[in-house]
């Protein structure tokens, strides 16, 4: 508690500002669900350099001074080299401090209300969280986790959205580490806004499939023994093998991208493209980057094995969390996913500008340009999503908007704000009723005892008049 009282004030200001910008092109509809978006990876740049003057961090890059504007974060991230690297930046800005850590999930929350997001699962490493080398600190990772939480349910219940939050294993680390954090996700896990739900796998999947590291057994354990909902990175940069064995050896409920499965199959054709096909000139996320390490995959040579894989997915009902603007070139694919009749939603994947640089409204409207989505497709795919959410049933939201207290219930499988009411609405009209009924009933008996009493004194009045007036006559007949 102490945490979140001593970054609400500081945080207001900069999410207003950070947002403000974006919040300007995004349209309206309520209902929107994200199942893949990294924290450390929709960091806006403003945010890591007013985070690193506060902790006074000299970043790389710099000469070893301070940064003193945004293009001195730029300067740091490219002095990184790899983007794989920048995600260590980004967490040895932030990581190691609980204050800071809860004040970035805050914010986060803030950039999802403004894009009308009512359910968010969101992603990152408490390893990395917990320590910063930068600033030369470290604390449990229990409490990193602890601080995120914090963060998230004071934003959900400030804005009236439902944000929970994902443990990632990484690739290339050591096998034990996986296991660990698979029991830490157990001993964290919560139905509360903010708690942990599930975990992932990340990371380099091109040198690190599911076969190194012991992750396969890793997951089965998180799975068998814990109990603990799961998805993973698979198909994003390896080839469809990665997707088979996250579903039938790792038993994800979920798998996060799996491109695979559309690249490589023999389905992708010209009309999946309406309205139009890009220019030549169009620089857009359809044009295959050259540095993509995904494209050495993205063939059309294992067309008999996709469509078998792509079968798996679709008896299984395995959800795929799909990312159109993702660096890896998932828009192809995401257009399979439809034209199957997969499960599949839309999310962000690394929403930040020094990433992706997208947000859930440009990854609507990108879908819609690219592949043809209708808005019914769209809705279909929140839909699909919040069907597969990990969260518990149903989790009570009260915000405060406008000066007066708004209570909903964020329903799993329900359809938009509407649905999400329903069930509260009918336990509070059933408690209404009974309450109407008792006061009903004490009322009328109070009404029939006061009856009944006003009736006996009505009585005992004229029996006493009757008895008066018998004296009179008496008295009348003996006068002499």
């Amino acid at each position: 508690e102490s945490v979140q009282e001593s970054v609400q004030e500081s945080v207001q200001e900069s999410v207003q500002e950070s947002v403000q910008e974006s919040a300007e092109e995004i349209a309206p509809p309520r209902g929107r669900v994200e199942l893949h978006c990294h924290l450390d990876g929709s960091i806006p740049p403003a945010t890591l350099l007013r985070i690193a003057r506060r902790r006074n961090l000299s970043l790389p890059g710099l000469a070893g001074e301070l940064p003193v504007t945004e293009e001195d974060i730029w300067t740091a991230l490219r002095s990184m080299g790899s983007p794989w690297r920048w995600f260590d930046l980004v967490n040895a800005i932030i990581g190691g401090d609980e204050r800071t850590l809860s004040e970035v999930a805050l914010e986060f929350v803030g950039r999802q209300a403004m894009q009308n997001v009512s359910y968010t699962e969101v992603r990152y490493d408490p390893l990395r969280a917990a320590t910063s080398s930068l600033a030369n600190s470290s604390i449990e990772p229990e409490r990193a986790v602890r601080a995120i939480e914090a963060g998230l349910r004071t934003g959900s219940e400030r804005h009236g959205v439902e944000v929970h939050q994902l443990l990632c294993a990484m690739r290339g680390s050591l096998s034990a580490a996986c296991f660990d954090l698979a029991r830490l996700a157990a001993a964290t896990r919560s139905g509360r806004l903010g708690g942990v739900v599930g975990i992932d796998l990340a990371g380099d999947e091109l040198h690190f499939n599911n076969s190194r590291g012991d992750v396969e057994a890793c997951f089965q354990y998180a799975k068998k023994t814990l109990g603990l909902n799961t998805t993973v990175h698979a198909g994003e940069m390896a080839g469809p093998e990665d997707v088979r064995s996250a579903v039938e050896t790792m038993l994800a409920d979920r798998v996060g991208h799996g491109c695979a499965c559309g690249w490589r199959s023999n389905l992708w054709t010209a009309d999946l493209m309406r309205p139009t096909t890009p220019k030549a000139h169009d620089p857009s996320p359809t044009t295959p980057k050259p540095h993509d390490p995904c494209l050495p995959h993205c063939s059309t040579d294992s067309a008999v094995e996709d469509s078998g894989l792509l079968t798996l997915l679709m008896r299984q009902g395995v959800h795929l969390e799909s990312c159109p603007a993702g660096h890896h070139n998932n828009l192809n694919a995401t257009g399979i996913y439809r034209a199957r009749g997969l499960n599949f939603g839309i999310s962000t994947d690394d929403p930040a500008v020094y990433f992706a640089n997208t947000s859930m409204s440009s990854i609507e409207t990108l879908v819609q340009t690219r592949l043809g989505f209708s808005a019914d497709d769209v809705a279909r795919a929140h839909a699909n999503a919040r069907r597969a959410s990990f969260a518990p049933h149903a989790a009570r939201v009260v915000a405060r908007r406008g000066g007066q207290d708004v209570v909903r219930l964020k329903a799993r499988g329900g359809g938009g704000e509407a649905g999400s009411l329903g069930l509260f609405a009918a336990a509070g009209t059933i408690c209404l009723l009974v309450a109407g009924l008792s006061w009903t009933a004490r009322r009328w008996y109070r009404g029939r005892a006061r009856g009944l009493a006003w009736r006996r004194r009505v009585r005992k009045a004229m029996a006493t008049l009757d008895l008066a007036s018998q004296d009179d006559t008496t008295s009348a007949t003996h006068r002499p």
